[in-house]
């Protein structure tokens, strides 16, 4: 949980003034480390990943440098994504841990995203 609300303090700026095509860079690579802490993963993959995207074009890779905008849907995307994941994990643990044996008796949750 810690992660998804960290991933919120990230804020990016475009890597070059001049040339808005050239994408976009972390403006707090200490909020950066600490997300990438968290999720036990190296902050300069955490800083690619939110910073462009990769397209898959007849067998070749190509990375596309993202703007301000798309790298902020992109670091949205991903508390998202890791919200949904944690939130399914502890319902299907709640289920397991509270009807074990009681075929048909489950826990239902509703969280509004």
């Amino acid at each position: 949980v810690a992660a998804v609300l960290h991933l919120g303090n990230l804020t990016f700026a475009a890597a070059n003034s001049r040339d808005p095509e050239a994408g976009c860079r972390l403006t707090s690579p200490s909020d950066c480390r600490r997300v990438a802490a968290l999720l036990s993963m190296n902050p300069e993959q955490l800083e690619q990943a939110l910073c462009s995207r990769d397209s898959r074009i007849n067998g070749e890779t190509i990375r596309v440098p993202l703007n301000s905008q798309k790298a902020i849907d992109q670091r949205d995307a991903l508390a998202k994504s890791i919200y949904s994941r944690l939130f399914d994990h502890l319902v299907q643990f709640a289920n397991r841990s509270l009807f074990r044996g009681r075929p048909g008796l489950s826990l239902g949750v509703l969280d509004i995203f």
